[in-house]
């Protein structure tokens, strides 16, 4: 046996594959696979729905009592016009329900299959039918090398629907071939049916939906990507979206780090995990810590290494699931996604941590003159010159922990109920014992403690992907 290469994917390819791929190839007549390759050439443009059908002529049919027709003789008169071959087991399977739809839309219809096959070959396949009690009894068009060129596709069957004036108005699989489909197509001179429609330029060594290669990027049902930096698009914090049609969530360009903070403040609500700008609320125990860098160690860097680390250290991310998915369900999808390609394990965990403790000392903190927080008054930092008015005692130790990072975090246990006063005089780099003489001025004071706190925990994974 001759062994041909076929050069071209997607349709073009198809038929001269099903030709080429059957056992018995030697009994096919040379005369039929030269007629698939002019066949499948794209060399016209393609026929839609609405336009007109040429008034092509075929000189090559089987058991059709003239053995020629023309598209003008069929003129009042509706037509289907049914592509097949005969390795197509469905097309096969087919032919009696075809048959019965014939006869009873005689008067009115014409169901006319189209092949590319030899007449050699198709009157082989008739006979051999026939002889095991199962005859074909509908005519057929053969050695078709013009209708397959106007109506490209990629696996028969597939099934023009034409008017009576030769207008095309639909386009199907032969699913669509029904008793109710095909009265009230006659009946009404058209029918809406869903457009069976194979893109012939696609190719499954492509990436699915990306540049149309299998369908437009919205077709997906489920997509969660993961990107690099892109520099076209500002950062955004983690946004959740859930309508009718899908739950969305998206961030882009941030930190690892920040992309785990931020879910975990959706996932554990009662925690401010993203107000951590020195990790203090993060334990990383990973053999590779370069993985997890952060604003801060880039905070004195010059422009190229602000850029690489842009480059190698933020991510986009998006998750789109169907409405039926709560957000609840798209936070722990998004969790176990970033874990598989990251190889970590994240998770929420109390661990004993040396902490400082913000206490009252002898010298009572100035409660407010204000009996209720002005929430437009919030704490203000200029030239190192700390100002709370009429705000919770708890608003400094939030400051705190978001200026000071050399110190571990620092709670609030001073058990005051009313807002306060103060103001101090801190510097970002001051030491502990510094920071207690300001303190001290105003009643307060930092104790070293150990307590259980809640933690974001990042361990390595060491599944067979890792390994």
């Amino acid at each position: 046996m001759k062994k041909i290469t076929v050069l071209k994917a997607g349709w073009l390819s198809y038929i001269v594959f099903i030709c080429l791929s059957i056992q018995q190839v030697e009994a096919q007549d040379s005369l039929t696979l030269k007629l698939a390759y002019i066949a499948v050439k794209e060399d016209r443009p393609a026929i839609l729905i609405g336009q007109q059908l040429p008034d092509f002529g075929f000189s090559k049919l089987i058991k059709y009592p003239s053995g020629t027709i023309r598209v003008a003789d069929l003129k009042g008169k509706y037509l289907v016009l049914d592509f097949w071959h005969q390795y197509c087991s469905t097309c096969i399977a087919a032919f009696p329900s075809l048959h019965i739809l014939q006869q009873r839309f005689k008067d009115s219809l014409l169901i006319l299959p189209v092949t590319f096959q030899s007449e050699q070959s198709v009157l082989a396949f008739y006979d051999k039918r026939k002889k095991a009690g199962k005859e074909v009894l509908l005519p057929s068009i053969v050695e078709d090398t013009l209708l397959r060129k106007y109506f490209p596709h990629n696996g028969d069957p597939y099934d023009i629907w034409v008017g009576k004036e030769g207008i095309v108005k639909a386009i199907t699989d032969n699913r669509a071939l029904t008793e109710e489909n095909l009265q009230k197509f006659i009946q009404q001179g058209a029918i809406n049916l869903p457009v069976q429609h194979l893109q012939p330029d696609f190719d499954p060594v492509k990436p699915f939906l990306v540049n149309n290669n299998g369908g437009p990027p919205t077709a997906f049902l489920y997509r969660s990507q993961l990107a690099g930096y892109i520099d076209s698009i500002r950062w955004t914090p983690l946004i959740e979206q859930s309508s009718t049609s899908q739950t969305r969530l998206f961030i882009a360009n941030a930190t690892l780090l920040d992309i785990y903070k931020q879910l975990f403040s959706r996932i554990e609500k009662d925690i401010t995990w993203t107000a951590d700008p020195f990790n203090k609320k993060v334990l990383l125990e990973v053999d590779e810590p370069a993985g997890f860098r952060d604003w801060t160690s880039i905070r004195n860097s010059d422009y190229t290494e602000f850029q690489d680390f842009q480059q190698h250290n933020l991510y986009c991310y998006e998750l789109i699931l169907p409405a039926a998915f709560s957000l609840e369900k798209a936070y722990a999808i998004m969790l176990e996604n970033l874990n598989r390609y990251f190889h970590v394990n994240v998770s929420i965990q109390v661990r004993k941590i040396p902490c400082l403790a913000l206490v009252t000392q002898n010298t009572p903190v100035i409660q407010s003159a204000k009996a209720k927080p002005a929430p437009s008054h919030q704490p203000t930092w200029e030239d190192d010159h700390y100002i709370l008015r009429n705000r919770p005692i708890e608003d400094l130790a939030e400051f705190l922990n978001l200026q000071l990072a050399r110190l571990p975090q620092i709670i609030n246990e001073t058990h005051q109920s009313y807002n306060v006063d103060i103001d101090l005089l801190i510097h970002a780099e001051d030491d502990l014992e510094t920071i207690q003489q300001q303190l001290k001025k105003i009643g307060l004071a930092l104790v070293p403690k150990e307590k259980e706190l809640y933690r974001i925990v990042i361990k390595d994974s060491f599944d067979s992907a890792k390994k």
